[in-house]
């Protein structure tokens, strides 16, 4: 009898456990089906909101459709703006420029007739030296004529500088193209020139490039005793390549410079 009510006690907790089971799967499949029918839901009405922002009748669709219109005008408008502004700026072309009336000469000097936007020496890629002309663009075109006018003809550094103002149909993009003129933009110049200085000074039998730079590892802690031993430096530097050219020549000079003599 025992046994029997043991069994019978084994197949009620298996089924109550399988009924449990059983809730347990129902449970869960309604909540994944109220689930699902809620995202469909959700999805339906954002269908028609869609649809009803692409219908040209909705008070939305029209509101959007204005907001961009004003858009697009103001753009319109800044782009046009701009291109008249870019029209009224005027260009000079300047030509037999003097040695040393530069970059920045020329913008000093020019600006005396109004405001001046850009300026452009024409240079040698190979060198960085001026090839003698140049272009000045100004804010306004009136100005830019008027100092066409002025300037044609006139006599500086023992030069007649030729000045011609340029309509907008001859323009090109190419006046004012590419970087200016710096250390870094032009580095073969300022190479050849140290590359030259070697060499005299190999043929003279010193180095004036080691000789007479100074690193940054010999610097003194007072600044001002480093700049005045740099000039004294570079002073004996080149009254000594003086006087070792003379005496090639033939011309023995003795000079001192305090108790240093040359």
């Amino acid at each position: 009898m025992k046994t029997n009510n043991n069994k019978m006690g084994v197949k009620t907790t298996e089924s109550t456990l399988s009924k449990a089971v059983k809730n347990v799967k129902e449970i869960l499949i309604k909540n994944t089906e109220a689930k699902e029918k809620k995202q469909k839901k959700l999805s339906k009405s954002k269908e028609e909101n869609i649809i009803k922002l692409n219908s040209k009748d909705s008070p939305a669709a029209a509101a959007i459709s204005k907001k961009s219109s004003k858009i697009l005008k103001k753009l319109t408008k800044s782009k046009s703006a701009d291109s008249e502004i870019e029209k009224e700026r005027g260009v000079v072309y300047i030509g037999h420029l003097p040695h040393g009336f530069y970059e920045e000469q020329m913008r000093v000097f020019f600006s005396k007739f109004g405001e001046v936007t850009n300026v452009r020496v024409s240079r040698s890629k190979v060198s960085g030296k001026s090839r003698g002309y140049g272009f000045i663009e100004f804010a306004h075109a009136q100005v830019a004529k008027i100092a066409a006018e002025s300037m044609n003809n006139y006599l500086m550094f023992g030069r007649l500088v030729k000045t011609e103002y340029i309509p907008p149909e001859k323009q090109h993009d190419w006046y004012f193209r590419g970087l200016a003129y710096t250390r870094r933009s032009f580095p073969k110049l300022w190479n050849r020139r140290l590359h030259v200085q070697r060499i005299n000074g190999k043929i003279l039998g010193k180095d004036p490039v080691k000789d007479c730079i100074v690193s940054k590892s010999d610097k003194s802690s007072n600044e001002e005793k480093e700049t005045r031993d740099l000039e004294v430096r570079k002073k004996l530097c080149s009254l000594n390549l003086l006087a070792s050219r003379l005496k090639k020549k033939g011309v023995k000079i003795d000079m001192k410079l305090g108790d240093v003599s040359i």
